[in-house]
């Protein structure tokens, strides 16, 4: 799915956006796919070594409820941003105007993605972080960025668990 990720992304950096309609489902796949991971290296099991094994409180402070927890936050404060901004969520590009990522007239009143002004509502949940001139991001984004932070690091701290087993 990650490989998908990025053909999709080098699709849009060459001005390809036939497939941007259809972006909300890679995501969704994306995310659905570290289940994968979840279910491999057990994350749904606790952390600590004194809840392991031990029903719900071993679920209740697994990877797998904090990675979900950041997600449903992230999922909030992008949906708070939304609506109250009336169906759109504002910008406020830095660097990706010089980088060419951004271009202005791409920002339209019908468009979901609108640019930021005096009038944006909530702006601290817009799109004000400039990730390098390559992308802009809401504090949701970076809770959903999370989600996938946390499932990868601790499948890859079982994985390297089980290997020092071997």
């Amino acid at each position: 799915m990650l490989l998908l990720y990025i053909i999709l992304e080098i699709l849009y950096f060459n001005n390809y956006y036939f497939i941007a309609e259809y972006t909300n489902i890679f995501k969704a796949l994306t995310i659905l796919s570290f289940f994968g991971l979840i279910c491999q290296y057990e994350l749904y099991d606790s952390i600590y070594d004194k809840y392991k094994g031990k029903g719900l409180k071993a679920f209740l402070t697994s990877p797998f409820i904090l990675a979900i927890v950041c997600l449903f936050i992230g999922y909030g404060l992008n949906y708070i941003a939304i609506v109250t901004n009336g169906g759109h969520m504002p910008v406020f590009p830095t660097m990706t105007i010089s980088t060419g990522y951004t271009d202005l007239n791409e920002f339209t009143k019908d468009s979901f993605y609108i640019l930021g002004g005096y009038d944006s509502k909530m702006i601290p949940l817009c799109d004000i972080f400039d990730l390098f001139g390559y992308s802009n991001l809401s504090l949701g984004d970076l809770f959903i960025r999370c989600y996938a932070f946390i499932i990868l690091f601790f499948s890859l701290k079982k994985s390297n668990k089980k290997l020092n087993k071997i």
